[in-house]
């Protein structure tokens, strides 16, 4: 969204941002820091936080795409699968239809998330914004990956059901209402391993 900012300052804002994330309370915390240092040159309030709102969006949208994905194949497991699968579509398929009739911008109070919704849509279908979209979903392949490794340090079996449910816990973990998302991703992780009798000891740990 064109804020004046050098790129050398944009990534020391990023990744102080996301270092902040894993300490302070809920995981946008570090956000706060984002938008200090863009708003320090000079750029409006409003486009500061668009920014940054805006980065949080796109990152979580990708981890819904992969969330859809994997649930629908999870859904003979168990039945908030279905109700996981169903709310992230209708989501998904509100975002569009509101893209595309701009239902929100006609009214005042609601016009800061209809740009950001516009916005990300921008992003996601220019032919240009291709090599975003790739690097967004490998880094949320890198998450899955991490989360894969540990279970083979701990000697879990790996089956295709526990690979589809990693996003899953990485999104319920992404919501920012707990502490770096502590507490509310080991407790998300026992519920949806306890589907396939992986005991409450090894899924907490």
């Amino acid at each position: 969204i064109k804020v004046t900012q050098k790129k050398s300052q944009i990534f020391k804002a990023t990744f102080y941002g996301y270092a902040l994330n894993q300490v302070l309370p809920t995981s946008i915390g570090g956000d706060g820091y984002r938008f200090f240092v863009i708003k320090k040159f000079k750029n409006s309030i409003n486009k500061s936080i668009h920014s940054v709102f805006l980065d949080r969006v796109f990152g979580l949208y990708f981890l819904m795409v992969l969330v859809l994905l994997s649930s629908i194949f999870l859904i003979k497991i168990n039945l908030i699968f279905f109700i996981i699968t169903f709310t992230i579509f209708f989501i998904l398929i509100g975002s569009f239809s509101i893209n595309k009739y701009r239902v929100l911008k006609k009214l005042k109070w609601l016009s800061f998330f209809d740009q950001i919704n516009f916005d990300l849509n921008q992003i996601i279908f220019s032919k240009s914004s291709k090599i975003v979209i790739h690097y967004s979903l490998i880094s949320k392949f890198f998450n899955i990956l991490i989360f894969l490794f540990v279970l083979l340090l701990l000697k879990i079996t790996i089956s295709w059901q526990i690979i589809m449910m990693v996003p899953c816990i990485l999104l319920f973990g992404y919501l920012p209402i707990s502490f770096a998302g502590w507490g509310l991703r080991e407790g998300v992780t026992v519920l949806l391993f306890s589907y396939l009798s992986i005991g409450f000891t090894t899924s907490f740990l």
